[in-house]
C-alpha cells in the first residue's frame, strides 16, 4: 500500500434478509446477508486549492501564483479496493406435496433468497470476494514507462542513424529469392523467406514511409516544435484493454444455499460451476516541458539546426540509438521494456526535457461468478447465480524524469535539479 497515508473505508449492505424453510415438523429460519467494503488509501493534494484558486481566478480576481498553481502537480498516488455483488434470486416460492400416514400433511417449502454457493459473507471475513492483486506497482511502473516513450513531444519522427546503422548486415532479399534454387530443404526455404519478409521488407518499408512522411510534413513539424517549447505539452496514452476468463471449479450433486429439504428438488442435486473474469485497464495522463533554442548567435544556430534534425531524423548519438543498435536487442524488447527506458533516458537527458507532472492509472477488476443449475418443485430449471466482484484502481505518481526513481530528488544529477529549479518544479512539489 501507499505508505504515510490517509486510510477511508465503509461498508456496503448488499443482501439483509431471512430464508424460512418449513417442514411438516416445524420451520427453521436462515439469517443471510452479503456485506462489501471500499477502502481508499491516498496522500493529501492540492486540488482543492487548484480549483478554488480557477474559480477566483476566472471571476476576474487576482490570485498569486496563479500560472504555477494552476498547471502545476495538485495530484497525488492512492490505491482503493471495492466490493460490488449481484444476485439472480433475490426471492424465490418452492412448495412441494408430502402426503403422511392416512394421506394428509403439510408438506415441505421454501421462502426466501436462493444462492448459487452461500448467502453469508462480510466483516470480518470477505472471503468470497476475490483477493486484490498482491502488488500492482512494477507493472504499472513498466507500462507507464512505455506511455512516456510514445508520448514524448521531442521524439524523432523517424530513426534515420538506426536505419543507417542496421544497413552494414546488408539490405533484404528480393521477395521469393529464397524459394528459388536447390540444395535446401523446402521448410527452410519458407523459414528464410518469412524471416526476410518480418524482419528485412517489412521494417524498412516502413521507414521509408516514415521518411517519406517526416519530409513532407517537416514544416508543419518544426513550426510545433518551436510553437511548444517552453509551453505545458499535455499527452495522454491507452493500453489495450485486458480480459482473462478461466474455470476455476465444476462438481456435480450440488445444492442451493441455504439447505431445504431435498423433496424440494426435481432430481439429486445439480451442477455448479465459478468462473473467474479479469479486466484490466491502464492508461497515462502527463505533461511536459523542454526548450527549443530560438537564438541568433553562432551557437544558437547550431543547436537550433541540431534539434531540428533529431526531431525529423533521429541523428543523435545516444543510448536509445546504441541499444538499438545492439546485436538482439529486438529480441529482449519482446519481453522487456529495456528500449523503452532507452529512449526516455535519451529524451530526458537533451532540450531540458521534464515532465511536469505525470501519473499512470490501472483499474484491475477481478468477479467470480458462481452459477447452480437444478431443477425445483413447481419451477423446473433454475439456475441461480451470484457475482463477487473485486475492483482496485491505483494511480502511480512519476518523478519529472520517468517512473521509477526516487521521489525525493535524491537520484537526480547537479544538472537536473538545476533545470527543475529554473522551471519552478521543484518549488510547486514542495
Amino acid at each position: 500500500m501507499i505508505p504515510n497515508v490517509q486510510v477511508k473505508s465503509r461498508d456496503f449492505e448488499f443482501v439483509r434478509s431471512k430464508g424460512v424453510s418449513r417442514t411438516p415438523f416445524g420451520s427453521n429460519t436462515t439469517d443471510l446477508y452479503v456485506l462489501g467494503r471500499q477502502t481508499t488509501w491516498s496522500k493529501d493534494n492540492l486540488w482543492n486549492l487548484r480549483n478554488k484558486a480557477v474559480a477566483r481566478h476566472n471571476n476576474g480576481e487576482h490570485v498569486a501564483n496563479y500560472e504555477l498553481i494552476s498547471t502545476g502537480d495538485v495530484g497525488s498516488a492512492f490505491e482503493t479496493v471495492k466490493h460490488d455483488y449481484e444476485s439472480s434470486h433475490p426471492e424465490v416460492h418452492v412448495r412441494s406435496t408430502w402426503l403422511g400416514a392416512g394421506g394428509y400433511g403439510n408438506g415441505y417449502a421454501y421462502d426466501g433468497p436462493l444462492f448459487a454457493v452461500a448467502g453469508v459473507t462480510g466483516p470480518p471475513n470477505f472471503t468470497l470476494f476475490p483477493n486484490p492483486p498482491a502488488d500492482m506497482s512494477a507493472d504499472m511502473i513498466a507500462l507507464g514507462t512505455t506511455a512516456i516513450a510514445r508520448t514524448i513531444p521531442t521524439h524523432p519522427a523517424v530513426g534515420a542513424a538506426q536505419f543507417l546503422g542496421e544497413l552494414k548486415e546488408g539490405l533484404p532479399s528480393v521477395p521469393g529469392r529464397h524459394l528459388v534454387g536447390s540444395g535446401e530443404r523446402l521448410s527452410t526455404k519458407f523459414a528464410d523467406e518469412y524471416l526476410n519478409l518480418e524482419f528485412g521488407l517489412r521494417p524498412m518499408i516502413s521507414d521509408l514511409r516514415a521518411f517519406y512522411s517526416s519530409m513532407q510534413g517537416s514544416n508543419k513539424i518544426l513550426a510545433q516544435l518551436k510553437r511548444d517549447s517552453g509551453r505545458l505539452v499535455r499527452r495522454s496514452y491507452r493500453f489495450p484493454t485486458e480480459t482473462t476468463t478461466e474455470l476455476l471449479s465444476t462438481r456435480t450433486g450440488a445444492y442451493f444455499y441455504p439447505s431445504f429439504h431435498v423433496s424440494l428438488y426435481d432430481s439429486s442435486g445439480g451442477v455448479y460451476t465459478k468462473v473467474r473474469t479479469t479486466t484490466k485497464d491502464t492508461w497515462f495522463s502527463g505533461a511536459y516541458t523542454y526548450h527549443y533554442d530560438q537564438g541568433h548567435d553562432l551557437w544558437s544556430r547550431a543547436t537550433q539546426a541540431e534539434q531540428n534534425m533529431n526531431r525529423l531524423f533521429g541523428l543523435r548519438i545516444s543510448p536509445e540509438l546504441l541499444w538499438e543498435l545492439a546485436p538482439w536487442s529486438w529480441a529482449a524488447d519482446w519481453v522487456t521494456n529495456i528500449g523503452d527506458v532507452m529512449t526516455n533516458m535519451s529524451a530526458f537527458s537533451k532540450d531540458r526535457l521534464v515532465m511536469p507532472w505525470g501519473y499512470v492509472m490501472q483499474k484491475i477488476s477481478i468477479t467470480d461468478t458462481h452459477t447452480l443449475t437444478a431443477g425445483l418443485k413447481s419451477h423446473g430449471m433454475v439456475s441461480a447465480t451470484q457475482s463477487f466482484k473485486t475492483t482496485v484502481k491505483k494511480r502511480v505518481k512519476a518523478t519529472p524524469y520517468g517512473f521509477g526513481l526516487n521521489s525525493d530528488w535524491s537520484s537526480f544529477t547537479t544538472r537536473q535539479l538545476a533545470i527543475l529549479s529554473a522551471l519552478g518544479i521543484t518549488r510547486a512539489a514542495r
